[in-house]
């Protein structure tokens, strides 16, 4: 994502994230307030000891006020702070889309979308889909397909397979990068889950790891490959979030901070895998050249979806 929209820190009031605008937004998640909190709620300042009852209001008791400010990105590794009189996110997918927004100024944060790494990483999924779709796409062409992939009467042969793509991602990841990627481990963490979003019957890693090899090629072939990417981008979001949302150092609790986070993966990390995947059926692309046309649909994260429409 290019650093000359908006969202760039310092270059707009409009996208930028402060510890307050994360306290205010975790804290209505933690009292369970709808996610459409009321602007004026959310704009009053904070006062220590004092907790507001209507509905938006905020919980005194889940977050302390504001800290003081943070570092710029380039100079602490932090989300820069906006303005006192900067109006805070209405929602958890408001503060999705500034989180993404404020950091797009500095590679450590920003979603590099069509950065090499997620090529070679969505490649290795496709790669692995189209093994046990076509090539190898009937039930008895299982062991070959396990075979191929150097993981052959594993004992484990889920985890011999999560371990075996990863050793796959890494050694691609060296031939066909020129240089290190500020995003691989995104999307090295993104494949892991990608596994067990489209494999596991309940998209859980207990239930992942249990599974045999006819179960694995089984629900690859109830899958397609547009889904695959759907999660992979959703996943790759959810981990940039992760490193977002710390990165801005509010004083909030390990409980607040994951109520956020669980805000932030269903109402804007997967909302924006579903509508880039819903961008590139309708222009006809395939899904291994979804990244390279990142800049044609980048500003997806954030903008509504009735802008572009």
């Amino acid at each position: 994502m290019g650093t000359s929209r908006s969202g760039s820190v310092g270059s707009s009031t409009r996208w930028k994230v402060t510890r307050d605008d994360l306290k205010a937004v975790a804290d209505a998640v933690l009292v369970g307030v709808p996610l459409s909190i009321p602007q004026a709620a959310l704009s009053e300042p904070r006062k220590k000891g004092k907790s507001v009852s209507p509905a938006g209001a905020l919980d005194s008791k889940a977050g302390g006020g504001g800290g003081g400010g943070a570092t710029g990105l380039g100079a602490g590794g932090s989300v820069a702070p906006g303005p006192a009189g900067s109006a805070a996110p209405r929602s958890i997918r408001a503060l999705g889309k500034r989180l993404v927004a404020a950091g797009s100024s500095d590679r450590r944060f920003a979603p590099q979308l069509g950065d090499c790494a997620v090529k070679v990483a969505i490649d290795v999924l496709i790669g692995f889909f189209t093994a046990a779709t076509l090539k190898y796409r009937t039930q008895r062409d299982t062991d070959k397909l396990f075979i191929e992939y150097g993981i052959g009467g594993a004992r484990n042969v889920a985890t011999a397979l999560a371990k075996a793509l990863d050793q796959r991602f890494r050694e691609d990841l060296i031939k066909k990068c020129k240089k290190a990627t500020d995003s691989a481990e995104k999307a090295r963490q993104a494949i892991q889950r990608t596994l067990i979003d489209v494999i596991s019957p309940d998209q859980t890693p207990s239930a992942f790891i249990k599974l045999n090899a006819d179960a694995i090629h089984t629900a690859l072939r109830k899958m397609n490959s547009m889904k695959i990417v759907e999660r992979f981008y959703a996943n790759y979001l959810y981990n940039t979030m992760e490193l977002l949302v710390s990165s801005i150092h509010a004083d909030i609790s390990p409980v607040v901070e994951k109520n956020v986070l669980s805000g932030l993966r269903v109402t804007y990390c997967d909302d924006v895998a579903r509508r880039i995947v819903k961008r590139a059926r309708e222009k006809g692309w395939r899904p291994s050249e979804i990244p390279d046309r990142a800049d044609d649909w980048d500003e997806l994260l954030v903008e509504d979806e009735e802008v572009h429409a």
